[in-house]
């Protein structure tokens, strides 16, 4: 990992959207074979497959397994994060645009526990109405609230220079 440029100002918004923009198209993908696979296992098992159009309900309706297949999903995609995150402080999108995460304690990629919490946080925060996000805005240190939450941070990397 290359020293930060500034690791005492946050990445801008409008990068750390783009680096989402771009990492949506990854999660999509991931989720599409994710679906494959719940798909393959219920048909596997037999479930959702009643007879009579009176009798049918939709693949995994009962009994709570909607509900098991969302939360395995939502970790799914949060596994993407924390894998990233924790090995390298950097998604693809966060690559493409310069961007990692650090501690800012220790200025290296945080723990698995603390991608964890970081990646709970930042889904609260843009669900509500992105909140944690417009919260860099009032910070002296351009964190968002889901970082200050973490003590994490997302800086901007140095262009790398041809040589």
């Amino acid at each position: 990992m290359t020293t930060p440029s500034n690791p005492s100002c946050g990445a801008p918004l409008w990068r750390r959207f783009a680096a989402l923009g771009y990492d949506s198209l990854i999660l999509l993908a991931i989720s599409m074979a994710y679906g494959a696979v719940v798909t393959i296992v219920g048909a596997t098992l037999g479930l959702g497959s009643q007879q009579g159009a009176e009798q049918y309900q939709p693949m995994f309706a009962t009994g709570g397994i909607g509900e098991l297949v969302l939360i395995g999903w939502i970790l799914t995609l949060g596994s993407f994060y924390v894998g990233f995150w924790q090995r390298s402080g950097q998604t693809v999108g966060m690559r493409a645009w310069r961007l990692c995460l650090i501690d800012v304690h220790t200025q290296q990629p945080p723990s698995a526990v603390r991608c964890s919490q970081r990646a709970a946080w930042g889904v609260l925060s843009l669900l509500l109405a992105g909140i944690g996000y417009w919260y860099r805005f009032f910070s002296p240190t351009g964190q968002c609230l889901h970082d200050k939450l973490t003590t994490t941070t997302v800086i901007v990397l140095p262009k790398n220079k041809p040589g």
